[in-house]
């Protein structure tokens, strides 16, 4: 997925890490949310004559937001809403232990001097939302994403919910996940693919390999190492439905159709890094997994 939108969700999951949460005016909302933007995006919130803030007791909510990255692309949003239990009373400089964030209307921003290619750039977006629900466990150490979700019923859905074993500090929540050792326990992803592989993941997937390598030589070596890992699982770790499943929809890549839904557990938490790091698929073997993929058949030709 491209890094923007990551940066985009991660904006909204960590908006208040680095900024008092005692909001009293909505201009403190809007700084609130400029800090947070430039220290994680770095980028800024421009508001503008059109931004309005509004906050309540549980919630803040800014609309025609717009994050300037300084160059000549950015993003623009409809809607921010950041709902948490009593946010407006709470202490200065905590960090919310649960908290939803939903971004409504997002669009890519391109700023040039052409009306030709200004027009040409709004005329063929489709925007899209953003969906994220946390709860931070303080006894565990453990953060539980309920839920991040990128929609758009022109390119489809993609969502997941994940337990993570936070380390460092033990002090509390204080947002700083990143800088922390992170193992993951359980995640649930969900695929219904209409673009959006094809328009979001797949530029991220192509952007993370060297230069020197062909993505057509590079990606069917992986599916063919992914599907060999995949049938020497034991049946501890998939039962035979589950593995036709996931082979189906490795197979099937970079255009997937239909419904793919997967849930993967650790008996031992794995960490973020090997998790990322690893393109042949070892981490398959430490997982427990279960898999379904209804892919939608071709339509025949009129």
């Amino acid at each position: 997925m491209n890094k923007s939108i990551l940066g985009l969700g991660l904006a909204s999951f960590l908006l208040t890490a680095q900024s008092p949460v005692r909001v009293a005016s909505p201009a403190v909302c809007e700084a609130l949310a400029d800090r947070l933007a430039n220290s994680v995006m770095r980028v800024t919130v421009a508001g503008g004559s059109g931004s309005v803030t509004s906050l309540g007791a549980d919630s803040c909510t800014f609309k025609n937001l717009e994050l300037d990255s300084g160059h000549i692309a950015g993003w623009t949003a409809d809607r921010v809403t950041l709902t948490s239990p009593g946010i407006a009373a709470s202490t200065p400089g905590s960090i919310p232990k649960v908290l939803r964030a939903d971004i409504t209307g997002i669009r890519f921003s391109v700023r040039v001097d052409d009306s030709h290619a200004r027009y040409l750039n709004a005329a063929v977006q489709r925007p899209f939302d953003i969906h994220l629900n946390y709860e931070w466990d303080d006894e565990a150490h453990q953060l539980h994403v309920r839920e991040a979700t990128l929609e758009s019923p022109w390119i489809g859905r993609t969502s997941l919910s994940a337990d993570l074993d936070v380390g460092g500090s033990k002090d509390g929540f204080n947002g700083r996940i990143q800088d922390r050792g992170i193992t993951l326990r359980r995640v649930h992803f969900v695929l219904d693919n209409r673009a959006i592989v094809e328009a979001m993941m797949l530029p991220a997937l192509v952007g993370s390999l060297p230069k020197d390598k062909d993505p057509a030589v590079e990606f069917p070596k992986i599916q063919r190492l992914i599907e060999k890992e995949v049938r020497a699982l034991p049946a501890s770790g998939a039962n035979e439905a589950s593995k036709d499943a996931l082979i189906r929809f490795v197979r099937d890549f970079p255009h997937p159709t239909g419904h793919f839904e997967e849930t993967v557990t650790f008996d031992q938490p794995i960490s973020l890094d090997e998790l990322t790091t690893d393109k042949k698929g070892r981490w398959l073997r430490k997982a427990r997994i279960e898999a379904a993929y209804s892919p939608t058949p071709a339509a025949p030709a009129s």
